[in-house]
């Protein structure tokens, strides 16, 4: 996964910047949950994006607003999706926010799933930042793999 590596700090760690809202016991956590995923991602060599089926579901958790009959891997590639439409399109983000940005859009769709009282189960909390970080992996190295990075990808999944 050598996008992901891009991100990464020097010490191996990856960066979960204030501007997000990532208090100092967040970014402990994401960092946790995003080197877990990186390692689970490099192990398996899984690259693949079945980008049809979670622009379905990114299309109907964030027009619907409903969040409490998805599970927790599906809220996370939505959050991913959802990072990179606003890194690519107008949004005052930079390609190297994209994993950040995906955990706190997973965050978000988590305290959504709670408010509804959702409980952690099927879709608890590491779950969604777990499938949020993975899933904006395997984009950010779908998006160094061709011409044009995330911008060309992302024109491919929102027109």
């Amino acid at each position: 996964m050598n996008a992901a590596k891009g991100y990464m700090s020097d010490n191996g760690g990856f960066s979960f910047p204030k501007e997000h809202g990532h208090s100092d016991e967040d970014a402990e956590e994401y960092q946790k949950i995003a080197k877990k995923a990186h390692e689970n991602l490099t192990s398996t060599g899984e690259t693949e994006v079945n980008h049809e089926g979670v622009l379905e579901k990114h299309k109907k958790i964030y027009e619907s607003d409903n969040v409490e009959e998805h599970s927790g891997e599906e809220l996370g590639h939505a959050a991913a999706f959802e990072a990179l439409k606003k890194v690519c399109t107008g949004g005052s983000y930079d390609k190297s926010e994209l994993l950040s940005l995906a955990m706190s859009e997973g965050m978000k769709l988590w305290q959504k799933k709670q408010s509804y009282g959702g409980g952690d189960g099927g879709g608890g909390k590491e779950e969604i930042l777990s499938g949020a970080a993975s899933m904006a992996m395997k984009l950010m190295n779908k998006g160094d793999s061709g011409s044009g990075g995330l911008a060309s990808l992302a024109s491919t999944y929102f027109k």
